[in-house]
């Protein structure tokens, strides 16, 4: 259990320090108050204010939210605190986030197909007591505090998820809570996706595969096993939309996802939605139809750890 102590501005509801609330304790005693009252804003280096357009508030969250997680990454979140104060770590202690390039985060050698290779997308690390992790994000940036400021971090802006993200794949690497939080590199990530598809193939058997998130090495694994008329894939970036690549066209992330969750027995989907903000969406529109769903990559891993998510990631370091 998540163990609290005494200092709150409401302690008859909950003993404890401010940052120790839940969001659901949040919402209890201050209603619709934006933030959380009992805590001052966290003094985070190098970000913009919310309201800043550089900040890339996502709209997908509901605009009430901003100051606090919403959703499964505000269970994320909780979980993570809860861990951090039942292993009694020290919350001052630093963070350090950092953008990588290509050749740093997935290797010289890795096909030049992949996202990261072509500038769409860039991979932020994050080290913690010598420990590492990662997390996929196209609004990368530098930021440094502590793990109390990184807990107050306001989730509803897309950066400042992929550091909390990144961050906290590192605390909960150095804890022994999560492993594989750093991407494969080289000529890994290319052998990547035969072995996702024989690893789905092993534990299905040859189902329809909707693939959410475009990565071109595990759609080919996926059509060379099953064949392109068991592979759906949609993806978010208008340039890959309405295209085909290995014989499969492309949907719209946007707009077909309901569609693709019909159509699909097994989906596969990308571990960034975390970052992105279309966990929620992916997730319960899954549920909705009863479909098995399996999450991919390293950004997801110590999400998929404490909230046990099923995850494939053959190569994760």
């Amino acid at each position: 259990m998540c163990k609290k102590k005494k200092a709150c501005q409401n302690p008859r509801a909950l003993g404890g320090k401010p940052q120790e609330c839940s969001a659901e304790q949040i919402n209890k005693c201050h209603e619709d108050t934006r933030g959380h009252p009992c805590l001052a804003p966290a003094k985070s280096e190098n970000f913009p204010d919310a309201s800043d357009g550089q900040g890339h508030v996502d709209r997908r969250l509901h605009p009430s939210s901003a100051g606090r997680a919403v959703g499964i990454l505000a269970q994320v979140r909780e979980k993570m605190l809860c861990l951090c104060i039942d292993r009694d770590v020290d919350r001052s202690r630093r963070v350090s986030v950092y953008p990588l390039s290509p050749n740093e985060a997935i290797g010289a050698k890795a096909d030049a197909d992949f996202a990261i290779k072509k500038g769409k997308e860039r991979v932020i690390e994050a080290t913690f007591e010598g420990a590492r992790g990662q997390a996929f994000t196209d609004a990368p940036s530098d930021w440094t505090g502590t793990l109390d400021e990184l807990l107050s971090l306001d989730l509803s802006i897309v950066r400042h998820r992929a550091v909390f993200v990144a961050a906290m794949n590192a605390v909960l690497r150095s804890l022994g809570a999560a492993e594989g939080t750093m991407h494969c590199k080289d000529e890994d990530p290319q052998r990547c996706g035969p072995e996702i598809a024989r690893e789905l193939q092993a534990r299905f058997g040859r189902k329809r595969v909707g693939l959410v998130g475009l990565q071109p090495a595990i759609l080919k694994g996926l059509v060379d096993r099953f064949g392109s008329e068991f592979v759906r894939v949609l993806d978010l970036n208008p340039e890959n939309i309405g295209t085909s690549k290995c014989g499969v066209l492309i949907w719209d992330g946007e707009t077909d996802l309901p569609r693709l969750a019909e159509w699909c027995e097994v989906a596969l989907a990308t571990g960034s939605s975390l970052v992105n903000g279309t966990l929620d969406e992916i997730k319960q529109d899954f549920e909705a139809v009863g479909k098995p769903l399996v999450f991919f990559g390293n950004t997801i891993s110590g999400a998929a750890a404490l909230l046990r998510f099923d995850r494939i990631c053959p190569f994760g370091r």
